[in-house]
Parts: structure tokens; C-alpha cells; sequence
């Protein structure tokens, strides 16, 4: 037998051997960088806009903690909100994108430190633009409430209705006072208002309930703007078969006419409630997103 040929074979074999085995091994290995996450792993966060027939819905989640946010951009926000809205869920759709890309991209330990640095380069501007305009939309909506609440001082003529409807309404049983505040006059809920009757200050044993001090405000602020407005001018009684000779003010006819204005302020408080929520729903995006607690997330949207 021919030894020295089988060791050639042998020795070229394990040389073969050598020579692949390195290569085997950057096949088998994943090839990432410092912050790079490994492929196939889950992702710590998900984001995503939604539509809905009533406006968008942003949705961020963390399937680490199970934390989730959801900001609702509604589609019937007035001028004056509608703009920077509109921005501000653009950019919102942006830093939805980025966040997943980060998710997908790098290690979990760095996803938070690079979402951070997006609020600040991507929300933080039209966040405080929102923020700004908004204010300012409360602060007329506001004024504009105290203005249909406020009272014309008592003159000797309206004084004793006022007293009057005051004494009889504190020594009603709810169900009288309920039919109080759908009769009373103008100056009978004024003394009522201005009697503080609709502040139901904590403690108090008997508060009113809310849809009745809902009505008695209501129905002053008609009367109110109409006075204010001088609106009853335009509504004369009209003559009818009944009566030919009918005059005066049709009161109903008053009140429908000023309910128009009652419903645009009650509209104004609406949209100020529905922007506040949205700006609160977007901090507690951020604070899943990055990470952190709702404190945080509103100074990396603010700076301050």
C-alpha cells in the first residue's frame, strides 16, 4: 500500500478545511453596527394615522410596555385652529414615520435618545404654533362667556323682581325650581344670576343639578344677548285672525333668533375643549414614544 499517496489526500483536505472554515463564520454571523438592531427582532415601538370619518387618529404603541397614545385630529376644527392643526398633524405623521424607522433600525437601548431629538426637530414648532392659536381662541371664547354671563346693575324698577324671584326659587323643592328657570322672565333670571343661585359652591347641601343650572344659564344668556343686541326690534308681533291688533315683541321668535349666537359660543367652547385634549393626547405620545413622563415630554415640546 501506497501510505505517503492517502496522506497527501489527508493533508489536503484539512487545509480545504482551514480555508472555509472563516468563511462559515461571517456567513452564520449578523452583521450590525454599535446602534444597529439585529434583524428579526421585535420592534419596541409602532406608529401609525388612521383615518375615520370624523378625522385622523395618530396611534403610538409600545409593544415593550404595552403603553399606547392615540391623538385625534378632528376635521371640523374652525378657521382660526384649522391651520395650525393641519400642520401640526402633518408633522405628527412625519415623526410617526421616524419613530418607526428608529424602532426598526437601531437597538432599543438608543430608540428613545433618537425619538427625543425628533420631537424637538419635528413637533416642537408646530406644536407651540397650536398651542399659541389656540390660547388665544380661549381667551375671546372666554371673554365672550363672561360677556353673555354678566348682569346690568338693579334699578328701582327691576330690583323688587329680582329679589323676589330670588326668595321664591331658594324656597322651591327641585321640581318647582325646574319650572321656574323654563318661565322666568329676563330680570327674574338676571337676580338669579346675579345672586350667585347657579354657583353650586362645594359643600353646599343641596346643590342644583347640573342640567338645571345648564338651563338656567342658558336661557339667561338668550334673554341676555338679545338685550344686548336689541334684536327684539326685528321681531314685532304680527297681526293675526285671533288677534288683529296684536302688538309688541314676539318673544319666541327673539329667542330662536338668539339662540344662533348661544350655539356658536357653546361651538367655541367645543373646539377650545377638543384643540386642549388633542395638545394633552400628542405630550402623551411623546412620553410613550421617548420614553418619559407626561412633565418631560411637554418641555421637549416646548422648551421650557
Amino acid at each position: 500500500m501506497n501510505t505517503s499517496k492517502y496522506s497527501n489526500i489527508a493533508m489536503i483536505i484539512a487545509l480545504n478545511d482551514l480555508r472555509e472554515a472563516p468563511t462559515r463564520q461571517t456567513i452564520t454571523e449578523p452583521i450590525t453596527g454599535p446602534d444597529q438592531r439585529v434583524k428579526g427582532s421585535p420592534m419596541p415601538l409602532q406608529a401609525n394615522m388612521q383615518d375615520t370619518p370624523h378625522g385622523r387618529m395618530s396611534v403610538v404603541v409600545s409593544t415593550e410596555t404595552g403603553a399606547s397614545a392615540r391623538a385625534f385630529y378632528r376635521n371640523d376644527f374652525p378657521p382660526e385652529l384649522s391651520k395650525p392643526i393641519a400642520t401640526l398633524m402633518a408633522a405628527n405623521e412625519g415623526f410617526n414615520g421616524i419613530v418607526n424607522n428608529n424602532a426598526n433600525t437601531l437597538l432599543p437601548t438608543v430608540v428613545d435618545q433618537h425619538n427625543r431629538v425628533a420631537v424637538v426637530n419635528t413637533l416642537r414648532a408646530p406644536f407651540g404654533a397650536t398651542q399659541a392659536a389656540l390660547i388665544t381662541y380661549g381667551q375671546v371664547t372666554a371673554k365672550a362667556q363672561i360677556e353673555a354671563m354678566s348682569v346690568t346693575p338693579a334699578n328701582a324698577s327691576n330690583q323688587p323682581i329680582r329679589n323676589r324671584a330670588v326668595l321664591a326659587f331658594d324656597n322651591a323643592n327641585m321640581p318647582d325650581k325646574a319650572r321656574m328657570l323654563m318661565e322666568a322672565s329676563f330680570q327674574q333670571l338676571a337676580g338669579l344670576v346675579e345672586a350667585g343661585c347657579f354657583d353650586n359652591i362645594p359643600g353646599t347641601a343641596n346643590p342644583l343639578p347640573d342640567d338645571l343650572v345648564a338651563l338656567g344659564k342658558d336661557r339667561y344668556m338668550l334673554f341676555n344677548h338679545a338685550a344686548k343686541t336689541g334684536m327684539a326690534a326685528d321681531h314685532p308681533l304680527k297681526p293675526t285672525a285671533d288677534n288683529p291688533a296684536q302688538f309688541g315683541v314676539d318673544e319666541a321668535a327673539v329667542l330662536a333668533d338668539a339662540q344662533t349666537g348661544l350655539d356658536n359660543l357653546k361651538a367655541r367652547s367645543r373646539h377650545f375643549a377638543n384643540g386642549s385634549q388633542l395638545l394633552r393626547d400628542v405630550i402623551t405620545a411623546v412620553s410613550v414614544a421617548c420614553s418619559v413622563n407626561t412633565n418631560d415630554a411637554f418641555a421637549l415640546l416646548t422648551g421650557n
